[in-house]
């Protein structure tokens, strides 16, 4: 009955297939087969196969992720191209402080450009989170409390009936 299904529920069905074979024994038997040179070949052809099989754009790169994160959990953070791809996808995400993640835990010093975002859309809370994780401050924790306090301090005198702004008993 697939060819009754529409393009949008292709989609869908294609990459929570995907979804499933990544995670799957099988795929964790490929892997061990794949010798350390060729992994990365192997990990940009999957990567150009997914393209080929999704259109969606976040779905591609939500079932990309998907297959990388599954490829770096076998074989570790060291491979350059492994640790690029997963970057870049999360670049595409919007997601800076992941990628300091990712190229803190590769060792790896892959220079990802930022995703352009939209400054007037962006509110003042996310303004100041922008600036603190592109500072890339994330070493001490006695440094990290201090700045996450006096962020929401400013935020609750901007705001004073923040969602945030409450007492735990």
């Amino acid at each position: 009955e697939s060819h009754v299904v529409n393009l949008k529920e292709r989609t869908i069905g294609a990459a929570i297939g995907l979804s499933r074979v990544f995670n799957s024994h099988e795929f964790d038997q490929i892997l061990n087969k794949v010798t350390e040179g060729k992994r990365s070949v192997f990990a940009s052809q999957l990567i150009e196969a997914i393209s080929h099989r999704i259109a969606d754009s976040e779905l591609l790169i939500t079932t990309q992720t998907i297959a990388i994160e599954t490829m770096i959990t076998k074989w570790g953070y060291g491979n350059k191209n492994l640790s690029f791809l997963l970057g870049k996808n999360y670049t595409n995400m919007s997601s800076p402080q992941t990628v300091n993640l990712i190229n803190n835990l590769s060792g790896n010093k892959i220079g990802i450009r930022r995703a352009k975002t939209n400054h007037k859309s962006q509110t003042f809370a996310g303004k100041i989170w922008g600036v603190y994780f592109h500072l890339n401050i994330l070493r001490s924790t006695r440094f990290n409390k201090f700045i996450i306090k006096s962020i929401y301090r400013i935020i609750f005198i901007i705001k004073p009936n923040h969602r945030m702004k409450n007492k735990w008993k």
